[in-house]
């Protein structure tokens, strides 16, 4: 506040400052870490994604997978499925550099 001494002054600064006939909204809702799912939260059927029972999920992954293996309802495949798509895309070589490995060690293999 510019130009107040004392806390009273000081409200009545900022009263001033505000703009008419416009009402602040409060301090708002304070979110904590302490929310847990349980396995009802996590049911295919809540989500947004699912169409039904004639559809089922309408996506190819889940995207709810982290929040499903805390609460522990996923299954061995569905996590296996999901960690190997990520690892067996992520340590391959692109084209060009599979062909300059190839050519630069003299490998007749193919490397995968």
């Amino acid at each position: 506040m510019i130009f107040t001494e004392n806390r009273y002054d000081r409200s009545m600064e900022q009263m001033m400052k505000g703009i008419p006939n416009f009402y602040p909204r409060g301090s708002g809702i304070v979110v904590t870490g302490n929310f847990r799912y349980t396995a009802e939260m996590c049911d295919c059927e809540y989500c947004g994604y699912y169409g039904g029972k004639k559809k089922g999920c309408l996506v190819p992954k889940c995207v709810c997978l982290e929040e499903r293996i805390s609460v522990g309802v996923a299954s061995v495949k569905e996590i296996m499925t999901d960690t190997m798509s990520k690892i067996n895309q992520a340590w391959r070589f692109p084209p060009q550099a599979q062909e300059k490995y190839k050519r630069k060690r003299g490998y007749p293999y193919d490397i995968y």
